[in-house]
């Protein structure tokens, strides 16, 4: 097998589109979310109800507040790293991954690392963004861009993490 590299090289649009993938995407946390928020402004209804209206407001601004307080401290938080990272139209690289028959490395301009197959917990392949997550981790990925294929392509890869990791670990 010949190895694939892939260089890691980010725009602003690339992690904005993740981050809303990898934090609204996450169906669980966003129905736990509304699901509170639901719960709040029901105690609210109740109040209106029982004739408390001054409670019953309390309630209901506190689910709204709830609501729309969540999404923006995530854009506000993407924005910060966004700003920290100095991303733009321009691609920023970050590191290179590069894939061999039996583990893969990731290589950065600080440090370099080896994993097995076996680390990896879930794989994205997401076509219409042109780029593959792969996680290691629940909270954290390594985004490759297709574009930053030196060697392979994304059809390869995909061939590749296909035999190497557990067919529970794709979404």
């Amino acid at each position: 097998m010949t190895d694939i590299r892939v260089k890691c090289a980010l725009t602003e649009q690339q992690y904005r589109d993740y981050m809303k993938f990898h934090v609204l995407g996450n169906h669980t946390d966003l129905r736990r979310h509304i699901i509170l928020c639901v719960l709040i402004a029901a105690f609210g209804a109740v109040n209106f109800a029982a004739g408390s209206p001054v409670l019953g407001w309390i309630f209901a601004t506190l689910a709204v507040y709830v609501f729309v307080s969540r999404f923006l401290r995530f854009y506000m938080s993407v924005n910060r790293i966004v700003e920290q990272f100095g991303l733009g139209e321009e691609p920023k690289d970050f590191y290179t991954v590069t894939f061999h028959s039996g583990d893969f490395e990731v290589d950065n301009q600080k440090e370099h690392a080896r994993y097995p197959y076996s680390r990896i917990v879930r794989v994205c392949f997401r076509e219409e963004n042109s780029i593959l997550y792969l996680y290691l981790t629940s909270s954290n990925a390594f985004l490759l861009p297709f574009g930053g294929f030196e060697s392979g392509s994304p059809e390869a890869l995909k061939e590749l993490l296909q035999k190497k990791v557990s067919a529970d670990a794709w979404k």
